[in-house]
């Protein structure tokens, strides 16, 4: 897990517009790639981790986590205290086109609309 800060803070040094540590109550996009979303704070870093290492098969195991689809619409509900004002982690409300889901994800995946 050691390693989800550095990934952090090399995804946001490529896009320093994601570095804005105040989205709560703002309206955006998933990654062009795609977004992480997990039920609770602790199982999205042990996908983040399943995802540094690029183990899809430990990826598939953490339990309440999945990757949403590039370009859905989320609004950020919270921004989870954290010392990093580069990327930290968030907790929003994804809408596909007949359901939403709300859960845990990085706010350096996520674009403005």
């Amino acid at each position: 897990m050691r390693r989800v800060p550095a990934l952090a803070v090399f995804l946001t040094a490529a896009n320093p517009a994601l570095a804005d540590d105040a989205l709560a109550g703002r309206e955006m996009l998933t990654s062009p790639h795609g977004q992480p979303l997990c039920d609770d704070e602790a199982a999205l870093r042990g996908y983040l981790a399943a995802m540094l290492n690029q183990d899809k098969e430990a990826m598939k195991q953490v339990a309440g986590c999945a990757m949403l689809k590039p370009g859905l619409r989320v609004v950020v509900l919270q921004d989870v205290p954290s010392a990093s004002k580069l990327a930290h982690i968030v907790r929003i409300r994804a809408f596909g086109q007949h359901s939403s889901a709300v859960g845990y994800t990085l706010s350096f995946g996520l674009q403005t609309k």
